[in-house]
Formats: structure tokens, sequence, C-alpha cells
């Protein structure tokens, strides 16, 4: 145990990455309910406002979380004084592609953040044998529009050279 517990404290990322609950979508369940889960269509990174001027990250930027094995996410991001320095949290119950028979949870975007939940023997917990789902090593940048390039005259087909 204490081995594992070593291994954990030895990662280090920028942030670490928390769930948070939102009442409009109580975790899934509302999420395949038009009627009940009202106008959201993705779910949001939450940062603290001095985390995000110190990234140069706005209210409504998209963001890419990246976990220590390289699984990442990219998502919207929204700011909140009420989390703690250097902490991302990010709901829970999102990213329905592949959910059979949830037609109307799968027209909403949104990502499944147990992609940046790990299956290492070294990050799992060693009392119930589950997977850390909470105080994940993550680092948080801002996702850049790509830049366009000037075209020639010609078709304006990328690449067909004018």
């Amino acid at each position: 145990m204490e081995e594992r517990l070593a291994a954990r404290k030895s990662e280090t990322a920028e942030f670490l990455l928390i769930g948070k609950r939102e009442r409009h979508t109580h975790n899934t369940w509302m999420h395949n309910s038009p009627k009940l889960l009202g106008k959201e269509t993705t779910n949001y990174a939450y940062l603290h406002p001095e985390d995000a001027v110190e990234k140069g990250i706005r209210d409504g930027d998209w963001v890419r979380i990246k976990g220590l094995d390289g699984a990442e996410l990219r998502v919207p991001c929204r700011l909140s004084a009420d989390l703690k320095r250097k902490v991302v949290a990010l709901p829970h119950g999102w990213g329905h592609v592949y959910a059979a028979g949830w037609h109307h949870a799968r027209e909403r975007s949104g990502v499944n953040v147990n992609v940046l939940a790990s299956d290492s023997v070294w990050r799992i917990e060693s009392f119930a044998g589950m997977t850390w789902m909470n105080g994940i090593p993550v680092d948080v940048e801002p996702v850049r529009p790509a830049k366009r390039k000037k075209r020639k005259s010609g078709s304006g087909a990328p690449g067909d050279g004018g």
C-alpha cells in the first residue's frame, strides 16, 4: 500500500482534476430527456479565474485537459472563483457517443471525464480496487484555433496551389 501511495504522490502535473455534479443533469439520468436537461448541450471544464489568466484562457474558450498517460479531452471552459487554485472540475455523465438507445443524449456533445481515469495498477485505490476518480493529475492548456493559410488564386481548395 505504501508503495502505491508513494507512486501516486510522485505524479506531478499542473492541475488536479475533480468531478463536479450539476443540478440540471443529475449525473446522467436526465440526459436523455429534452424537457429535463433543458438548453445545456455540453459539459464545461471549470477553472479558477486566476489560473485562467495565467494560462491565457477566457470564459468560453476551449481547453485541452491532458492526463499523465497521454489521454486528453477538449471541452469549453467556464470560470469559477468557487474552485481552489490549480484545480479543474469537469462534470461527469457526458459523452454519450456510444450509448445505445440514448438518441437525445447522443445529440448533445460533451466529453466523458472517465477517459482521463487510468486503470494502471499504480492508480487504483487498493481498498475497493477502484480507479482514482478525483485528484487526477492533469495539465490544462488553451486550444487555439488553427491559423488559416493565405490562399493563392485558384479553386480555393487547400493544397491546390492556385
